[in-house]
Formats: structure tokens, sequence, C-alpha cells
């Protein structure tokens, strides 16, 4: 019975750059498109060539020019299209219909400054005909009118009339995105991840079939600070497919270099130029916050000399390897592109001469820059002085591509022959946004431009006059040989040049031939504007491997399948390598506690995933002659589970046995794993003490966790009794905590023995006897610790989330030679060996303290952070201390006390805690430990409004620390259960007060007590204080006696 298999179903690809703009009327950047284009669907899209549209929501159209030269355009769209997204991706309700479009259209059309206003020039009525037909009319039969209907998002009337008049182009959250393409938003973490989910009922399966149908679950896009981590991740497997554009090196030298998998490397050329652009907005136009270039560059003699000092033969040959193309024109290589001619030289000493003979021919402080006389035009003009530098020229880029930051410094080195004094700046891509677009606030600027496939619309149409103005697309000038203002003074004022003029022309021009010829006017007007002078044509670096999914392609010769591209044509033929039906996978059997003491329960979590969607049916059998089965439980298409509970009698070992079975009846279908359970004798005791509320000050670390100071995530605290501080998951959900303290001593702990010592490794393998002595202080490194006890580099990092740790490891001879890896000859003249292998144990305790962190008990999903040892030294310091071995260890890291608190829930603590100022003594035996723990734990308790009696408390629980679901690359986590699920807010004076919120602070648990097992909680008598919700944003503090309640 042969079936599509979702194992795996999750394509991962490797991204470097973030998702902007979430709202579809107002996509800005690639990334911003291709999450558009994902999520909804569009009339019209570029086939895998990007040749000619085809049809997507349209199912036809016919074109008539009125007898009053207007031309209605009527366009026929499926009935099989509907709305819907992960909230409840199987709804039917809203059937997209030729309301949508009309109201889409419209909304575009009335809300101009968007993405795709401008593709609607002279649409003068959208109008509803009937249910799946409507009409477009045009003021002239504009011949371009179906390529820009070409990938806009159509949005869901019902969803977007309840939006505020104005508000169509501000930013919304994806998860409130309806959409009827392919995938729905699926979840993101803010620059890690993002998630994009296959929905049903998509109307391209059922009106094209299997051409449009998409075959996996998800895409997870992996955000990636550099393209050589990138890179390296999928030749380890560990991605499906990245874009290393960024970085010819990593192309050539790490892409695909001793890779565990084949990967296939890709260099594409692509629609779209390396945007180099000057600022020569008219003083006319400018406004105290919009067009602050400086004036000289109105100046085009500076503009000219300028471009001449841009060397685009290295930039394509040294600099790109010779994959680019080199450009002349704004468009491509293609049908539409102009030779242009004359082209301007890159000669810095021409550039030089010809400033010279134009008005800035002096050096006179010798500083090699040249300075204006009286006969520079931009003196005449009144824009400059005499004796005006040209010093200081900003040339900014993003740093989202080294490439164009290397452009940036060549050419401001070249530019120096010249005598122009280039500013180096390379911000990030969100401030060249804000600032160089937006606002104008540049002088160069090296970026890039990324055109669909019709030249007018998509290109052309960024240098309109119309696009003059804050937020506009034109940031340079008006082009063409003249300009002019019309109807100056009135409300009807506007700015029109030859090259508005021209455009309208080609429009109107039906016959491709005779547009042409428009279109190469307007090419060469941008040209000669001295304003832009594109180096190269994009130029796409893209990787793949076929070792989990097949059906990626040839890039190289269909431009419109890359991962960088907003249409959906290769995701309607990716599959998974794998095609049919696999039994039950992610087998997993987890007891609660093992060892575990005798006549005492233990809980065995079991889990599963079909990749079918069939029901899982768990049977276990406890190895004692007893067993159990069940149902497994949660959602079909998500991980299965179901808890057993047992309990053994007498001590010793027991083989627990899971099998998990689809009920298919192939030979695959039952699969099975097994746990060995350790049984003791009950003399295990542990006994929790919970104490000091209100009353654990805060660290000077806490002052650098403060939003105000650029630090997170605290927003306020108190310096004195009760110690409280407000903690902000967002900027509308805020939190009030309050530290305690919690002593633990536990004896006869076989959790923790020779076997699996846990606080250290077992470099020597495990040992048949031994004791080891392990004394930890862990605490929040100060400032001036951090950078004056180990260095400054890590005191510029310093953030207040540095943990230092002093250890000291005392072992007996059997002990050390297991933990350590020495010899019986090396531990009799332990100081020799140490001067001969110490640096070399410490290398590897080092790798096994990473291997904790990164893999055994990876941390990521609980601090959104790896796991990193931030100093280590390079010999730890040992000696021998009579029949002992005494190991010192002093070391930094971020994540220590999440590697702390992962290690004592995998052993014997019910909960994971926020560890702060800790201290752990642990005797380590052959079958046992004894331990004592005395620690501060961070948001211990929260104000809180009581469910039972509606008043102010102070609430504390059990809690584990994950915040992060699984994923491919960090594929453990108890945040998985909670994921999309919500919770009603009741933080006093938190603005979500009342509402339904995600989790997003931490998992929920149970501070369970197993047999043998205390916990005694203290709090404060008399008044203390509580925090009482007024309404959202206002809360007042009050003072009651303090009881406590247990649920």
């Amino acid at each position: 019975m042969p079936s599509l298999s979702a194992e795996p179903s999750t394509v991962y690809v490797g991204w470097m750059d973030e998702i902007i703009n979430w709202n579809p009327l107002n996509v800005e950047m690639k990334n911003d498109y291709v999450a558009c284009n994902l999520i909804f669907s569009s009339l019209f899209v570029y086939d895998e060539d990007l040749s000619m549209p085809v049809m997507d929501l349209a199912t036809g159209y016919l074109q008539v020019v009125n007898p009053d030269d207007t031309m209605t355009t009527t366009v026929t769209i499926t009935d099989s299209a509907y709305f819907r997204n992960a909230v409840d991706p199987d709804d039917m309700s809203h059937p997209l219909t030729a309301s949508d479009v009309v109201f889409t259209l419209n909304t575009i059309i009335e809300n101009p400054a968007g993405a795709w206003d401008r593709y609607l020039k002279n649409v003068t009525s959208v109008n509803f005909v009937s249910d799946y037909v409507f009409e477009v009319v045009t003021d002239y039969p504009k011949a371009t009118l179906i390529d820009d209907l070409c990938g806009i998002p159509i949005i869901p009337e019902f969803q977007w009339s309840t939006v505020s008049p104005g508000d169509f182009l501000n930013s919304v959250h994806p998860e409130w995105l309806i959409g009827s393409g392919p995938f729905c938003y699926g979840g993101s973490s803010a620059g890690s991840w993002y998630m994009f989910t296959r929905v049903p009922n998509y109307h391209g399966e059922t009106d094209y079939g299997e051409e449009r149908t998409v075959k996996i679950d998800e895409i997870f896009y992996v955000l990636f600070a550099d393209e050589a981590n990138a890179a390296q991740n999928l030749n380890d497997g560990n991605l499906d497919a990245v874009v290393v554009t960024g970085d010819l090196g990593v192309y050539e030298n790490t892409l695909g270099v001793g890779s565990t998998v084949d990967v296939v490397k890709q260099a594409v050329s692509e629609n779209g130029i390396c945007d180099v652009a000057i600022n020569a907005i008219p003083l006319e136009l400018r406004t105290i916050s919009w067009g602050t270039g400086k004036p000289v560059l109105l100046d085009p003699i500076v503009r000219q000399a300028i471009m001449m000092t841009l060397d685009k033969d290295y930039i394509v040959t040294e600099l790109l390897g010779g994959y680019a193309v080199k450009a002349d024109s704004v468009i491509g290589p293609g049908y539409w592109h102009k030779d242009i001619d004359p082209e301007t030289p890159f000669n810095p000493v021409s550039a030089k001469a010809l400033l010279m003979a134009n008005g800035y021919p002096d050096d006179i402080d010798g500083d090699g820059l040249l300075e204006a006389d009286e006969s520079s035009y931009a003196v005449q003009m009144g824009w400059i002085s005499v004796g005006y530098e040209l010093f200081d020229i900003r040339c900014q880029a993003p740093n989202t591509d080294p490439i164009w930051s290397d452009i940036v410094y060549r050419w401001a080195d070249d530019a120096a022959e010249a005598g122009i004094g280039f500013a180096p700046e390379i911000l990030t891509e969100s401030m060249m946004i804000i600032k160089a677009w937006y606002s104008g606030d540049y002088d160069v600027w090296v970026w890039n431009w990324g055109w669909g496939p019709e030249p007018l619309g998509s290109s052309l149409s960024v240098w309109l006059s119309s696009e003059l103005e804050p937020g506009g697309d034109n940031v340079q000038t008006p082009m063409g040989p003249w300009w002019e203002i019309v109807d100056e003074g009135l409300p009807t004022e506007h700015i029109h040049s030859a090259y508005d003029e021209n455009y309208s022309k080609a429009l109107g021009t039906m016959d491709r031939d005779e547009r042409k010829v428009y279109v190469d006017l307007l090419q060469q007007f941008v040209y000669d504007s001295y304003c832009e002078s594109p180096p190269y044509y994009n130029m796409g670096l893209y990787g793949f491997t076929e070792e989990r999914y097949i059906g990626w392609g040839d890039w190289e010769a269909h431009v419109g399948r890359t991962i960088m591209t907003p249409l959906p044509w290769l995701w309607f033929d990716v599959v998974p390598e794998s095609y049919y039906n696999v039994g039950p996978s992610s087998v997993d059997l987890s007891p609660s506690s093992n060892p575990v003491a005798a006549g005492f329960e233990v809980e065995f979590r079991s889990e599963a995933f079909d990749a079918d969607g069939d029901q899982i049916c768990f049977y276990i059998e406890y190895g004692d002659g007893s067993g159990e089965v069940a149902q497994a439980l949660g959602d079909t298409g998500d991980t299965q589970y179901y808890s057993f509970s047992h309990t053994y009698e007498p001590s010793g070992s027991y083989s627990a046995v899971l099998w998990a079975d689809d009920m298919r009846g192939f030979v695959d279908s039952n699969v099975s794993v097994s746990v060995l359970m350790d049984v003791t004798d009950s003399s295990r005791n542990v006994a929790f003490r919970w104490y000091d509320m209100f009353n654990v000050p805060f660290g000077e670390y806490y002052d650098y966790r403060l939003i105000s100071s650029g630090g997170y995530p605290v927003v306020s605290m108190t310096d004195s009794y009760p110690y409280v501080f407000d903690c902000a998951w967002s900027s509308v959900d805020v939190w009030t905590y309050s530290n305690m303290r919690l002593e633990v001593d536990a004896v006869n702990l076989p959790d923790i023995s020779m076997d699996t010592p846990l606080f250290v490794p077992l470099l020597g393998g495990v040992p048949l006897e031994g004791n080891a002595t392990v004394d930890w202080d862990m605490h929040y490194g100060t400032f001036d610790e951090i950078y004056y006890n180990y260095s400054e580099f890590l005191g510029s990092l310093y953030d207040g989330w540095m943990t230092v740790n002093k250890v000291n490891v005392t072992m007996n001879e059997t002990a050390a030679i297991a933990i350590l890896g020495i010899s019986e000859s090396e531990y009799d003249d332990f100081a020799s060996a140490w001067a001969a292998r110490g640096a070399e144990i410490s290398d590897a305790y080092y790798d096994w303290m990473k291997d904790q962190g990164q893999t055994q008990h990876d941390i990521f999903n609980m601090i959104e952070y790896p796991f990193s040892m931030l100093y280590w030294p390079s010999v730890c310091e040992a000696e021998k201390v009579g029949e002992s071995v005494v190991l010192r260890l002093d070391f930094v890291t971020w994540g220590m006390e999440a590697l702390m608190t992962k290690w004592l829930r995998a052993s014997f603590m019910p909960t994971e805690q926020c560890f702060e100022d800790f201290s752990m003594h642990a005797e380590i035996g052959p079958s046992t430990t004894d331990l004592s723990i005395d620690t501060a734990v961070a948001y211990a308790v929260n104000a809180y409004t009581s469910v039972l009696s509606g008043m102010p408390c102070w609430r504390w629980e059990g809690r584990l620390q994950d915040v992060l679901a699984s994923t491919y690359l960090h594929p453990v986590s108890n945040f998985d259960p909670y994921e999309g699920l919500t919770f009603e807010s009741l933080e006093p004076g938190n603005e979500l007060y009342g509402t339904m919120v995600y989790y997003n602070q931490h998992t929920p648990g149970a501070f369970g007590l197993a047999g043998g097992e205390t916990l005694t909680f203290e709090w404060p008598a008399g008044d203390q204080m509580f925090i009482e919700h007024l309404e959202p944003g206002v809360s007042q503090n009050v003072t009651a006696p303090m009881t406590v309640t247990y649920m």
C-alpha cells in the first residue's frame, strides 16, 4: 500500500536575512516576498523560467479595447481556493471569490506607497461581475496589465475589511495572516528561524493536479549569521538547501568540501542588480527629514567622476570570481536589455582631471582631496561654498552581504585617487531601510534591487518621479533631460519628467518591439543621470543535497526554482527521498527516574511519531512479568504519547520494553525500544527546602539586564525588601517576579554514581569502584570580575549573563584514573604526568563540557542560545594531595546554569530552576551519591491573581525551562506539547491581562515527589506586599498577611 512518506517531512533551508515586513501589501525585501507568496495566492505567476505569466487563481481572461480607447480586462478565477491558517487549516468556510480580488486591488489603489500600487497605475476601476468573475478597466490599452497582476497577493475581505483606514500598510503579526497559498505561517523565533506549514485544500492541487501538489509538510528556514556556518551545516547534513550568495569564498572553498553528503552547487544569474546609487534629490523636493544627502552631489560632474572610480571589472573578476555578469543598464541580459552607449570608463586619473577642469581644481591643504572654486556648478547654484572639499561622502552598504562591504572599501580607495573622499559605512539592513531608503539620508549606497521579468512594472517604475517621496523607491533624482513641478502650490502639485512621459508611452504601446524602443530610452535616461550604475547583475550562490529530498531541479537553467525566488515551483516538486509508508519512528521510552527505589512508583513516558498520521497503539512489558496496553494520546500528525506508571518489587535489574504499533499490519509497523531499569533498595531520601522569599537581593549583574540599559529582559527592580523585579517577555507582556533560595540535601542517590557521575566525565572509562568529591561554586560574574580576572575581550561582551564556575574535584586513585583517563603509573607520579599531559586532558575535559551543553543536554531550546565556553584555561590546575588527586577548574560560560539544571533533572530533581549564586557539595561513590546544594533561584514566584478567589497572590510552581519547540537542529524539547497553545494571562498590571496568550516564558511542570522525598516551603510572616490588577497596564501594591494554598 504505497503512500507518500512524511519522514522526514520538514525541509531545512539555510537563510542569511530576516523577514522584515510580513504585511502582504507592503513587502519590501526578497525574504518578505518569499514568505508572502508561500502564504498567499495571486491571479497570475511567472513560470519557472521567468519568461511569461501563467495562471494561478485565474483560469482565463479576455481583453477588449473600448470605443473611448479604455481597455476592459475580464478575468475568471477558480472556485477551489479557500482562506485558512494554522489556527484551523481545514477551514473551508471562507472561499476566495471575485469579491476578495476586487477588495484587494481597490485597497492597493486606495493605499499607495505599498509594494503593489505601482503595478496598478492607470487602473480606473476594478469591478465585481459575479462570484468568480471580475473586470479591470484601464484608461488606455495597458500592454503590461497581466504581467502587472503577477504575484499580487489576494487578501481575504472578511479579515482586512476590519482594518482601520490608514492602517493597511502597517506591520502585522504573521500569526494574523490568513491566505489561500500552499503554506501557512507555522511559527518563528526572532533572529533564529521561520517555519511554514503545508495546508490542505490548496486550489493548486485541485485545479492543476500533481504538477502543483505540495508533497512536504513544512519548510523550516534557519537563519545564520554567516555563510560559512550555513554551508557547513549543509555539508554535515543538517540542512537540505542553503543560500551563500554573500560569500564567494564559502561557495568555492567550503560548500560541498569535505561534506558528509553529496552537495549540488548552483551559481544562478538572477533578475536584479547590485544597486549603486547616488543621492541627487533636488533641493526643491527635500524636507528636514527626507533627502539629506550632500548637496555637492547635485553637480552631475561630481556624480560622473564618482562613477568613473567604480571598478566593475575588478568587482566581477576578483570579488565575484567571474560568476556574475558585468552590468551596464539596470535591465539584465535578455530581450529588454539595452547596451549602453557610451559607457562611463573606469579611470580615476581621468575622473580627477574631469573634476579639476570643472570647478574642483584645488587641494590647498594637501590632503589629496579636491576643493571647489568659484567655477564649480555647485558653487554657482549656491549649494556649496568656495573651498568646499570633496570629503566625508558617505558610501553605505548593509551588512547582509560581505561582497557589498568589499565593494565599498575598494571603491573608497579608487575614489581617493580621483581626489574624492569616501566615508565607508556598513549598517544593518533595517537601518539602511529606515535611514537611507525611507528617509533619503545617504550619499552613495551599494545594495541590491531584485526585479520581476517585465521591465516597466517591476524595475523601471522605480525611477518614476512619483516615487520621489519619503518611503518611495526613487531616492536619487528625476530622470531624463528635463523635469518640472506641475501645479505648484496646488493640491494637485506633482513632478513630471521626460522619463515619466516616455514611461507612460511605453505602457500604452501594445506592440512588443515598438515598446522596447521606449524601454531602451528609459534605461539610457537612468544611466545618463550618473545616479545609478550597477556593477553586476544579481548572482545567486546556492547548494542543496538529495540526501533526504529529491526533485530540486536545475536552478541555473530555471531561475524561478531557487529558495530565494517568491515563486512556488520548487515546492511542488521536492519530495522526501523515501517515498513509501514507514512504521512508527522516534519511538522513545523515558522513565521518570532510573535507578528507582524499590516500592516507589516510576512513570514511563512513551512517545512515537507516525509518518502517515496513523493512530499508534503502545504496549509495554515491565520486565517483571507484568505489562499494559494503551492507545496513544496526542494529534496523529504530531508526536503521540502515553504515560504508564509502575512500582517494582524487589530490587534488581529489569528490562522494560515498549512496542509502538501503527496497526497497519506491515513488517515495519511494530517498532520497539527497551530500557534497563536499575531498582535499588529504599534508603534513598531527598529534602528540598524553599525559603527567603522576597529576601534575595539582586546582584549588580542585574543592572546589565535592564532593558533601559540595552540588556534583557529586566524592566525594573527594587533595591530593598521586598526584592522584586519586572520582566518583559514582550513589550506588552510584563510579569513581576521575586527570587527565593533553595536547599537540597540528598542521601543515597542511586541516580548519580561513579558509573554515571553526571558532573564529571569518564575520560578513562567506567570504573569498578572509586570515590570522587565535587565542590562547585557557580555565580554570575560581575563586569569587573570578568574584565580583570579573565579578559578585556570578555568584558567587552559582558551582558550580565556570564557564569563564573570554580570547581574542585577530589578523586581517589580509581576515580582519578576513570575521570582523567590516566594510568596507574601516571597516578603514582602525577606531577610529571600532569606536566606532560595536562594540556591534553584539559582539552578533552573541555570537549566533554561542550558536548554536554550542546548535544547530550542541549540547552538551546532553554535559553535560545547555544552553550558557550567563554573562558577555559589551556591547562587546568591539578595536583596530588596525599592519596587523592585534586583538579581545580576555573571557567566562564554562557549557559552553565542551564546545563546544571538539565543535569539535576536528568538525575533526581523534578523541575528545572534558574540557578544563581549556586554552590554544591557532592560525594560520589561507586553506587550512590550524597549531595547538598544551596542556591538562589530566579523567577521563583510571580505576582498573580488567584483562580480560586480572584484575589492578588504570589504563585510558586514547578517549572521546566524550555521555551522553544524542537527542531531538526535541536530535536529535544519539553516545550513541544505547549507549542501553539495558550493560557489566560492573570499577571497583575499586564497589558494582556484576561486574554489568551501563547506560552513563551517557560514550560509548565510539576514538583512531584518520589518515595523518600520531602519538600518544605517557608514564607515570610506578617503583612506582605501583593500586587492587585486594576486595568491593563495598571496595578497597585496592597499588603495583607500571607497564607499558602496548595493546588
